[in-house]
């Protein structure tokens, strides 16, 4: 089948048209898909989004581009907004007005923001607070009692136990918390979203306009996803496949395993919850990680399996 090229735009960095060989905004005939003003007829409409994808407002001969957050005027190179977020810490000593700190090289700035939705954050940073207060809380009972002593050396073993591992989850989900904090003072926009795959697996995508979504149908699962971020902004920056997902940050098949099982035991440790069912942070392992499946019986990390020789 072959199809009529409709448009051609080339931009320089910050988003200027070059000259003489752009075909521009034209008139699309008999394109019933394209989104048209009230009272515009069907077989002409204007077709406006072009730099990054946005949304070119030509009227009036202003012809600034809308970000959702702020307008950008690409002949300049700057936002005609202040940043909404210009008082966070990776923003101090930035003009407000810079677009992608003067590196369009380097960085995209989806919709002017960090986090696209900062609330997005706070929920985070609620949901994980309210669950170390509730771990904390169930450990202080657990060591009321054994303050209380006439305990048998079993049960005292068994809460002992049962301290180490809320223990564990707490150091867990600070990292969490830790995690939260991190994306917002990176360089990249996210956002939390609903998984895109249909076989049951969720992870960190890129997406063509530049925002990345952590993936998830509860915050469990966001949680899990944003530790796979946190682990690789610790290994130097996010790094995404031809896809668009984001590549574990390990470099070894071992090390690749132990960040899934990373992430998964702070899953667990804000919800209890794991594919293959766990009973404690041991049961989630390199093991139990080759037993997880798709729904159509798939194993899910099958590519980190050791190779065999």
């Amino acid at each position: 089948m072959i199809k009529e090229i409709l448009e051609e735009n080339n931009y320089y960095p910050f988003g200027l048209n070059h000259q003489d060989y752009n075909t521009g905004i034209r008139k699309y005939k008999n394109i019933s898909s394209i989104p048209r003003p009230m009272g515009v007829k069907k077989e002409e409409v204007d077709y406006k989004f072009m730099y990054n994808s946005k949304e070119l407002q030509d009227e009036l001969g202003l012809d600034w581009y809308d970000y959702g957050a702020r307008s950008y005027d690409a002949s300049l190179g700057r936002w005609f907004n202040v940043d909404p977020m210009a008082d966070h810490p990776k923003q101090v000593g930035a003009s407000p007005y810079a677009f992608v700190n003067n590196n369009p090289i380097r960085y995209v700035d989806p919709t002017g923001m960090i986090w696209e939705d900062p609330k997005d954050a706070e929920r985070l940073n609620k949901s994980i607070n309210k669950r170390i207060e509730n771990i904390e809380n169930k450990s202080a009972k657990i060591q009321a009692k054994i303050d209380k002593g006439g305990l048998s050396d079993k049960k005292l073993t068994r809460l002992e136990g049962k301290l180490a591992e809320n223990s564990q989850k707490t150091e867990l989900l600070s990292q969490s918390l830790a995690d939260v904090e991190a994306i917002g003072n990176a360089t990249e926009t996210f956002k939390l979203g609903r998984p895109s795959a249909t076989d049951g697996t969720h992870g960190v995508v890129k997406g063509d306009d530049g925002v990345i979504t952590i993936e998830g149908s509860n915050t469990g699962l966001h949680i899990h996803e944003v530790r796979h971020v946190g682990q690789s902004l610790e290994a130097g920056g996010v790094k995404f496949n031809k896809d668009g997902k984001l590549l574990n940050a390990a470099t070894t098949l071992e090390g690749a395993r132990n960040n899934e099982v990373n992430a998964y035991q702070t899953q667990y440790s804000y919800d209890g919850s794991y594919p293959v069912g766990a009973s404690s942070l041991k049961d989630i392992n390199g093991k139990s990680l080759m037993k997880i499946k798709t729904a159509d019986g798939r194993v899910v990390y099958e590519k980190l399996k050791d190779k065999k020789k």
